[in-house]
């Protein structure tokens, strides 16, 4: 564990050793990375920051060097580490402003919030696009994976959600198993994006016929495939969701993965990990359908991605008659909003959408606000900002779910 400093790991990785932070996070700001100078002066501000149970004041400047729009991942894993994946774009920005930073002395300031998290001093340089924080065991995961998601953003949630197949608990929903063919879609997609899952874990007896003392790194490979994490001293391996035993296992332990020590690049020795963490299912449809083909492929982070005409190709069979689960609202706004995010910033042609689509016709089923916008449209174009606008509040907990199933008016019979 090293204290406060910035360190390469293989070529493009980086470690961002974290050693305290302040409390009472609040703050317009979500997420930032700005360069720390030796004085104050214009564009700099002056902020606190604890280290260690020391106060030390900072001056940062106020200009960003990447935000959580050149984040592309952020996730917090099982040892209370965050890592940081920076698209291309972000990647570039920190490769700009570190190549000319003086090693072992220059340091930048991660923000959440507005406020100071850590400090580090740059070690290497430049820094490439990925990096890990470490050295908040202390600390709460739910705090971690708050974190996380302010460093990805708001609207990436659902993207890492889609990658890891992992959708929120929901009283009251339903919940199936995925289909192989469903799993290896979802296998596909993650490893298009780094993350690596086990099918099978091996039992201990199996490590113990498969690694000795002295393989290298890609001895273990070769038999293993891909590790889902991996530094210069370890190679961690895990379990996909999917794959863990059925609910009827009774909470017992079962083996989950297992972790690779390493000496200059050969296996020293090795650990069994083991789990009584449930599987991982997936919301029964209509929600899940929804979900699936709003996340499972999209590229959101690509120039020529239109919101508008992936919105309008997602389909709902008999969207005009088919009934949600007051469980599934709030993911179906959620997506709403998905969409609307990305489409800030861009044409406004491409934040407008076909009132007949099937879920623009789903949703004025059964949100009344949707309805006046739809009715209000006619035959024009629904804003994806408006539609945002009307389903925040059930996103957000601040208004009920609607009725789930309202009923279609039918033809009075004759004579009546």
């Amino acid at each position: 564990m090293i204290s406060s400093a910035l360190i390469p790991l293989q070529v493009t990785r980086l470690l961002l050793a974290f050693t305290a932070i302040g409390s009472g996070i609040g703050g317009a700001e979500s997420f930032r990375i700005s360069q720390v100078v030796i004085q104050a002066g214009e564009g700099v501000e002056e902020m606190n920051y604890i280290n260690g149970g020391h106060e030390e004041k900072l001056f940062v400047k106020k200009e960003a060097v990447v935000t959580e729009k050149d984040v592309e991942f952020a996730w917090v894993d099982t040892r209370k580490e965050i890592s940081i994946r920076f698209n291309e774009e972000g990647a570039a920005k920190m490769k700009a402003v570190t190549s000319s930073m003086v090693p072992s002395h220059d340091r930048m300031a991660m923000l959440v919030d507005g406020k100071v998290v850590s400090a580090p001093v740059v070690t290497t340089v430049p820094l490439g696009p990925e990096m890990i924080i470490t050295g908040m065991e202390a600390l709460d995961r739910e705090t971690l994976r708050g974190w996380a998601d302010k460093m990805r953003g708001y609207h990436l949630q659902f993207l890492e959600d889609a990658s890891r197949a992992k959708f929120p608990e929901r009283p009251g929903a339903k919940y199936v198993e995925y289909t192989e063919e469903e799993y290896q879609e979802l296998k596909q997609f993650r490893e298009k994006r780094g993350y690596y899952y086990l099918d099978k874990a091996p039992t201990e007896e199996e490590l113990a016929q498969s690694l000795h003392p002295g393989m290298s790194r890609e001895e273990v490979t070769k038999i293993f495939g891909q590790p889902q994490f991996t530094s210069d001293r370890r190679m961690t391996y895990e379990l996909a969701p999917e794959k863990r035993p059925a609910d009827d296992a009774g909470g017992k332990m079962y083996p989950s993965g297992f972790s690779v020590v390493l000496a200059e690049g050969r296996v020293e020795s090795w650990e069994h990990r083991a789990s009584n963490a449930r599987r991982n299912l997936k919301p029964a449809p209509l929600v899940g359908s929804i979900l699936t083909q709003a996340l499972r492929s999209k590229d959101f982070f690509k120039p020529d991605f239109n919101p508008a005409v992936h919105f309008e190709a997602i389909k709902i069979p008999d969207a005009s008659l088919a009934a949600v689960e007051p469980a599934d609202f709030k993911e179906i706004a959620m997506v709403v909003q998905l969409y609307a995010q990305c489409a800030e910033g861009r044409p406004v042609a491409e934040g407008d959408i076909d009132p007949a689509c099937d879920m623009a016709v789903l949703l004025a089923r059964h949100f009344p606000e949707v309805a006046a916008l739809k009715k209000e449209a006619g035959e024009g174009k629904l804003s994806l900002r408006r539609l945002r606008r009307a389903v925040a509040p059930y996103a957000d907990g601040k208004k009920e779910s609607p009725n789930p199933a309202p009923k279609v008016d039918e033809e009075a019979p004759p004579g009546q």
